[in-house]
């Protein structure tokens, strides 16, 4: 019994701990954003890429998410930025960036498969997971600043 309450209670701490890194990332993003509703589209998998798109859509983005599988139901052009997964969008992520198109990678972890992809291409930015939720809308708007410089 003590064994159980012990997991429950661990569970609900880690639970706890993550809504308010989820928390202080949304404060982040809402301080950040720019109002002018650029529009970001998240691939990653369906719970965080769901948690990411409430976030950012929250902020003042205009955000949709979708699965790797379902990015061929998005017209890509509309998206002033994608924010995807690595490895999860590997093969994605390597055709988006040979169009150019403004990138920030989530990666699990750097390697050389992932620097080579986005070695000397514009727009193509990426973060180490876990998140600095702090810097993270920091982050966005900047990409979104830099690509609107271009």
């Amino acid at each position: 019994m003590f064994g159980f309450v012990n997991f429950c209670q661990d569970k609900a701490v880690v639970f706890m701990d993550l809504c308010g890194h989820l928390q202080r990332l949304w404060f982040c993003l809402k301080s950040e954003a720019d109002v002018s509703a650029n529009h970001i589209l998240i691939i990653d998998e369906q719970r965080a890429g769901r948690i990411f798109s409430a976030l950012t859509t929250q902020s003042g983005y205009q955000t949709d998410w979708a699965g790797a599988e379902d990015i061929l139901r998005h017209e890509i052009d509309r998206y002033d930025l994608i924010v995807i997964s690595y490895p999860y969008g590997r093969g994605l992520m390597e055709r988006l960036a040979e169009q150019g198109r403004a990138l920030l990678v989530l990666a699990d972890y750097v390697c050389d498969e992932l620097s080579s992809i986005l070695a000397g291409r514009m727009n193509c930015f990426y973060t180490v997971k876990p998140l600095d939720f702090s810097n993270f809308g920091k982050l966005v708007k900047s990409i979104l600043n830099e690509k609107g410089a271009l």
